[in-house]
């Protein structure tokens, strides 16, 4: 046991420095033991994942797989969102031709479920969830395959509830670990490419991955317009300013977000 509180002790002197600089804007919890040190990552709440598709390899494959994503649109998001998001899905698949393997590693599940402990759903959440589909609509016409995918690659996946902010705005779509769900929520983090996939839970809230989130159609034009050779393949998230009805508090162990920089 011993041991074991060396190391994590050990771990958490080495990445502590350049955390606190990336980190410069957070707040650190300092009066912790340092194993237990915890960050506060303000997260701004994209979006309600209203759908989950196929993986961009069986899109690519399957004729059938890439109608039913089309249809899905039409299905899943409101009248006024669906031509945006139609924008935004066919310069993201376009995008993703020029995606390798490395790339896409910043879509993962964590090993273990990180606690945001809180003693009701966040506003924000809430928030997310009235401004799409009520959740009982989305349950009704849910296909077999939002719950579960013989694909262990990333899926992809429709936001609902995405507030239009011009080009500061969030894409209403992106990649996320196969084993989320249909109900998780979609948040960006000012300074990272991953966008940590949160999900509520009685009593509290828990971040279980990290997901590639599209950008918006204005971005996206843009990034096509000069080629996706001169930007990164996922862009860093900029997110400066975050409305008190969108952000999300995540205390995280300073390990967790080291491993949501890496």
């Amino acid at each position: 046991m011993e041991d074991r509180e060396s190391q994590l002790e050990e771990v958490a002197r080495d990445i502590s420095p350049p955390l606190e600089g990336a980190l410069a804007g957070f707040h650190m919890n300092r009066d912790t033991d340092l194993q237990h040190a915890e960050i506060l990552i303000p997260a701004r709440v994209s979006g309600w994942i209203v759908h989950l598709g196929p993986s961009y390899q069986e899109f690519m494959s399957s004729l059938k797989a890439m109608a039913s994503w089309r249809a899905s649109i039409n299905l899943y998001l409101f009248s006024q969102d669906q031509s945006s998001a139609r924008e935004e899905s066919d310069l993201f698949l376009e995008f993703l031709e020029g995606v390798e393997d490395e790339d896409l590693r910043i879509v993962e599940s964590f090993d273990r479920e990180i606690s945001v402990p809180k003693p009701q759903t966040p506003h924000c959440l809430l928030n997310a969830d009235r401004q799409c589909r009520r959740q009982q609509e989305v349950v009704l016409i849910a296909s077999p395959a939002d719950s579960k995918s013989a694909s262990t690659h990333p899926r992809l996946f429709l936001l609902g509830g995405v507030a239009d902010w011009g080009d500061t705005s969030p894409g209403k779509l992106g990649l996320a670990p196969s084993e989320t769900k249909v109900g998780d929520y979609i948040c960006q983090v000012h300074g990272l490419e991953k966008a940590p996939v949160v999900r509520k839970e009685i009593g509290k809230v828990t971040v279980n991955g990290t997901a590639a989130a599209a950008e918006s159609r204005f971005v996206a034009r843009d990034v096509k317009e000069w080629g996706a050779k001169y930007v990164k393949m996922f862009r860093t998230t900029h997110v400066k300013f975050i409305k008190s009805g969108n952000r999300l508090d995540l205390y995280v162990h300073i390990a967790t977000a080291y491993r949501l920089m890496g």
